[in-house]
């Protein structure tokens, strides 16, 4: 296929924004999602994952946990394989297009979906929708490229059983998926595709879904069931202002989507033939977008999911505005696509400035930290995975967890903390930043109930940086003066003391370690008043370089 002059312009746009991509995907900050993505495949390899809900993607990424270096490194290595996904579904996406718009409605569609704000962040991000787009536009290509050949739909079937497998969100692209088959049973010859692909998704979905519960959860509730429950409770609570944000920043896009949709609209109304019926194909694949108005979950990366079906309507916009001006003036028709393609793409470099700094590095560092401190696997309390080898003690900290977890109005930390025994509290989240008073902390949707903070409070005392390890800090006023406290986890404890103190009746100096069993204890100043710090460990080691400065995670 021949390039002409601006189509060859369209292409180097979109090879400049991959590699753009390329370089950003090891920069931008990880996500606490993406830490929790990667924390379900650690925790299925050591036999600990309880739930085979939205977790296939652990047969998928299990070859993560062998990347040499921090979570982050692994993480990244991830992003690397979403990455490859993205140029698969970016393919898939100007197949697509080149069916249903031409070859300049290809490229403008492709170039679309590499220019958009959100996805410049999240494309490739560790976590199911990356994942699920390039499934759902691959079967979408095998659908539209091939209909009538019945191991082309064969294939679209299976594909979409995984997707559903990976996500509850894919049941976002059911709509879609239905115009197409609607479409198609319109045609002589392919009712028998329809039931060929209605009944591939339920055997391939039926045989994966036992295989993979059997390897997770042999005695665990229904994956389905729990799909379409996840699936209930997430609508009628749009998130409007995250699509304010998009309709500013990527203006460009969102004009060409709404000329697109209209100009397919007129041709299924006042068309016949094939421009009829692409027309109500492409309406019908923009069925997902209506998700925006309703579905609680619409965060900038839930884009990821939206964006290939709705730069179809980009390309096919183009394609139209070309073909009405080339009909007498090629060259301006040529230079107005070249223009729309650069709108674009200085649309997207302006996005992608704000992740031109490393903000990777604050985050390998502290989980540097944490491994020197502890070799091993050690249960821990953070926001929801960071330290992804090791067993994450507590709620995954998402405002829609914690909303259902203070409605129910029960402390619930105490008790985890005293049957796991965490060794270490992670605060990369401001409901667990202890050193924060109730009343900095209470008005965040982030926050615990208020007994569950003061409790981790008394129990952990600072450590380094956002890392807090069990303890307790005791001021003693004088010799003689007697303190009474509790430890709730049992362990070696370190004594960080000006002086020399009696614990629990035995004389002990600064530095010793002792052990002391979970419960109550007693502890007295010797010659003078002191502060003294019990910490969990022997002679637990404190990094040698500076803590980070700024927030682990920043907004999405």
């Amino acid at each position: 296929m021949r390039l002409t002059a601006h189509h060859l312009f369209i292409a180097l746009c979109c090879l400049a924004l991959l590699g753009a991509k390329l370089v950003l995907l090891w920069r931008i900050n990880v996500n606490w999602d993406e830490f929790l993505y990667l924390s379900k495949v650690y925790a299925y390899q050591r036999g600990a994952l309880t739930t085979a809900f939205q977790t296939f993607h652990i047969h998928l990424f299990g070859w993560l946990t062998s990347v040499p270096g921090t979570e982050v490194d692994q993480v990244l290595a991830g992003r690397l394989a979403a990455f490859v996904l993205r140029v698969g579904t970016t393919a898939g996406v100007f197949l697509v297009a080149l069916r249903l718009c031409g070859r300049t409605g290809a490229w403008i569609a492709a170039l679309a979906t590499l220019s958009f704000s959100y996805l410049l962040r999240h494309g490739e991000s560790l976590r199911g929708d990356p994942l699920i787009a390039f499934l759902f536009v691959a079967a979408l290509a095998l659908m539209v490229v091939h209909p009538t050949r019945r191991s082309a739909v064969g294939g679209a079937a299976i594909l979409y059983a995984v997707a559903l497998l990976v996500s509850v969100k894919a049941l976002v692209y059911a709509p879609a998926l239905a115009a197409v088959l609607v479409l198609a049973a319109a045609r002589p010859g392919q009712r028998a595709s329809v039931v060929l692909f209605g009944v591939g998704v339920g055997v391939a979905y039926t045989a994966l879904y036992l295989l993979h519960t059997a390897a997770v959860e042999p005695a665990g509730a229904s994956v389905a069931a729990r799909t379409v429950a996840a699936g209930a409770e997430m609508w009628l609570d749009p998130r409007i202002e995250v699509l304010q944000n998009t309709l500013r920043a990527d203006w460009v896009f969102w004009t060409l989507f709404v000329t697109g949709v209209g100009g397919a609209l007129v041709a299924a109304i006042r068309s016949s033939g094939e421009v009829r019926a692409h027309g109500w194909l492409l309406i019908g694949l923009q069925l997902p977008l209506l998700s925006l108005l309703m579905y609680r979950n619409t965060y900038p990366y839930f884009f990821v999911v939206l964006v290939p079906v709705a730069a179809l309507a980009c390309g096919y916009a183009v394609a139209r505005v070309e073909a009405a001006v080339a009909a007498r003036r090629p060259r301006a028709a040529a230079a107005l696509v070249a223009a729309l393609a650069a709108g674009l793409t200085m649309q997207a470099a302006l996005s992608a400035s704000v992740y031109s700094e490393d903000m990777v590095s604050q985050q390998r560092d502290v989980l540097t930290a944490v491994h020197r401190m502890f070799p091993e696997p050690v249960p821990y309390i953070d926001r929801g995975g960071m330290v992804a080898s090791f067993p994450h003690v507590g709620p995954f900290m998402s405002t829609s967890v914690l909303a259902r977890y203070r409605a129910r109005g029960r402390p619930a930390i105490e008790a985890l903390v005293r049957e796991h025994a965490p060794a270490f509290l992670l605060a990369n989240v401001i409901g667990l930043e202890l050193h924060l008073d109730w009343e900095e902390v209470q008005a965040s949707p982030h926050r615990l109930l208020r007994a569950d903070f003061e409790f981790l409070q008394r129990t952990f005392v600072h450590h380094w940086g956002p890392l807090w390890v069990p303890g307790r800090t005791i001021d003693l006023t004088a010799a003689g003066d007697a303190v009474e406290f509790e430890l709730p986890i049992a362990g070696e404890y370190t004594l960080d003391a000006g002086t020399a103190v009696v614990l629990d009746g035995r004389r002990q100096a600064p530095g010793d370690v002792v052990y002391l069993a979970a419960g109550r204890h007693t502890i007295e100043a010797t010659s003078m008043a002191a502060s003294v710090t019990l910490r969990l460990g022997r002679h637990l080691p404190v990094p040698a370089h500076v803590p980070p400065s700024e927030p682990l995670f920043i907004s999405l």
